[in-house]
C-alpha cells in the first residue's frame, strides 16, 4: 500500500500532524479573523439585498474566484476562516447544544447530501442565483441556517464542516497536496466525530475513508467528472427565450452531461492502470479542474478577450497575447503542483491534529482509496 493510501486516525498519516494545543494568543488571533471574515460574509448578504449589483460581484468574481487556489494550497487555512464553518461552530464555542455523535454510516449518507448538493447549486447558478440578488442572499441564509442547526445538534464538524457542506467534496479533490499546514482553529481537542478526520489526514481525497458502497462511489463520479463538470458550466450556452424547464436542461445537461463524459474517461483509465495509480491519477483529474476553472474565469476577471469588465479592464492596456500567457501559466502551476513526481511528493494533513478529549484513547484506521471498509 503506497503512502498516500494509509491513513491513521491517531495522527494522521503525516509528519508532525499532533502538536498539542494551540496557544491563548494564537486562538485570540484566529477569533478576531474568524469573526471579521463572519461580518463580511454577513456585509454580502446585505449588499445581495440592497446593491445586488456590487453583492453579486463581491460573491461570485471575488470570493469565489480566490476559493480554488485556496483550496488547493491552504485548504487549512479555508477550513479555519470560512465563515460558514464559524458559524456550524458558535454552539461548540459557547458549549450550548446536543453535540450528539453522528454514526459512521449516518455521516456516509450525510456526505452523499454534500456531494448532491454540490451538483445541483452549481447548475443553479445559471438558473438565477448568478443575476438575482435576493436568490443568492436566502441560498447563504438558509445554508447557514443548516450549518448552525448541525452544529448544535452533532458532534464536532460532523455535521457541516466533514458533513453537509457542498464544499466539502471539493476541499478534498483539490486539498490532496497543502503548501502548509496550520494549527486546529475550531478544535481544541479531538472528539473523533469524524475517523479518519479529513483535517488531519495527509493526501485526503474524495475516495478515502469510505463508508458504504455508494458513497465510494459518488467519490469517484465526482473526481472522475469534476473537470467535465466545470467544463459543462462555463459552456452551457446563454438560455436566451429559454424558460422554466427549458432553461432547467439547459443548464443541467450541459454541466452534467459534460460530467459524464469525463467520468467515463476516468473510469477507463482507472482500469487501465490500476488500483495503485488512482491517487496519482485523482490529482491529474483535480489539476485538470482547478486549470479549466482559472482558463475560463480569468477573461471575465480581467476584461481580456472581449469577455466584458468585472474587476478591471485589461484589453485595451495589455498585449493579445496576455490572457493565453495568463492561462499558460496558471496551468502549469496547479499541474506542477498537484501532479508531482513521486520523489518529491510529500503528503501532510491540512490541519495539525489537537490532543485527544481525555475520554478519548487513539485508535488507527487503514483504509485503501477506491475501497470501502467497515
Amino acid at each position: 500500500m503506497s503512502e498516500p493510501d494509509r491513513i491513521s486516525a491517531s495522527g494522521g498519516g503525516g509528519r508532525g500532524t499532533r502538536i498539542g494545543k494551540m496557544s491563548h494568543t494564537e486562538r485570540r488571533v484566529w477569533l478576531v479573523v474568524q469573526w471579521a471574515l463572519l461580518a463580511a460574509g454577513a456585509l454580502v448578504i446585505v449588499l445581495l439585498m440592497v446593491r445586488p449589483a456590487i453583492g453579486l460581484i463581491v460573491l461570485w468574481d471575488v470570493l469565489i474566484a480566490v476559493a480554488p487556489a485556496l483550496l488547493v494550497f491552504a485548504p487549512g487555512l479555508w477550513r479555519n476562516i470560512c465563515p460558514l464553518g464559524t458559524v456550524s461552530q458558535l454552539g461548540r464555542g459557547v458549549r450550548v447544544g446536543w453535540r450528539r455523535h453522528l454514526p459512521s454510516q449516518a455521516h456516509a449518507w450525510l456526505s452523499l447530501g454534500s456531494v448532491g448538493l454540490l451538483l445541483v447549486l452549481v447548475p443553479a447558478r445559471h438558473l438565477g442565483l448568478d443575476d438575482t440578488g435576493i436568490a443568492t442572499a436566502t441560498l447563504l441564509v438558509l445554508l447557514g441556517a443548516c450549518a448552525l442547526a448541525s452544529g448544535f445538534i452533532l458532534d464536532g464538524k460532523s455535521g457541516w464542516c466533514s458533513g453537509l457542506c457542498p464544499v466539502h467534496p471539493v476541499e478534498q479533490l483539490y486539498g490532496s497536496r497543502p503548501a502548509i499546514t496550520l494549527r486546529n482553529a475550531h478544535c481544541t481537542e479531538c472528539v473523533r466525530c469524524v475517523v479518519p478526520c479529513p483535517d488531519s489526514t495527509a493526501a485526503m481525497n474524495p475516495v478515502k475513508s469510505r463508508i458504504i458502497r455508494s458513497q465510494t462511489l459518488a467519490g469517484l463520479i465526482l473526481v472522475g467528472g469534476f473537470p467535465g463538470f466545470v467544463l459543462g458550466w462555463y459552456e452551457t450556452p446563454a438560455a436566451g427565450h429559454l424558460t422554466g424547464v427549458g432553461q432547467t436542461l439547459n443548464a443541467v445537461g450541459w454541466t452534467w452531461g459534460l460530467m459524464a463524459v469525463s467520468a467515463v474517461a476516468f473510469f477507463t483509465l482507472r482500469a487501465a492502470l490500476g488500483v495503485r495509480a488512482l491517487p496519482a491519477l485523482i490529482r491529474v483529474f483535480a489539476a485538470a479542474a482547478v486549470s479549466l476553472y482559472y482558463w475560463y474565469k480569468l477573461p471575465s476577471l480581467l476584461g481580456l478577450s472581449g469577455s466584458g469588465t468585472v474587476l478591471v479592464d485589461l484589453d485595451s492596456v495589455l498585449p493579445g497575447w496576455t490572457l493565453w500567457a495568463l492561462r499558460s501559466i496558471t496551468t502549469a502551476i496547479f499541474v506542477w503542483w498537484l501532479v508531482p513526481a513521486r520523489l518529491l511528493y510529500s503528503p501532510r494533513p491540512w490541519l495539525h491534529r489537537p490532543p485527544f478529549a481525555p475520554s478519548l484513547a487513539p485508535i488507527t484506521v487503514s483504509v485503501s482509496a477506491g475501497r470501502s471498509r467497515p
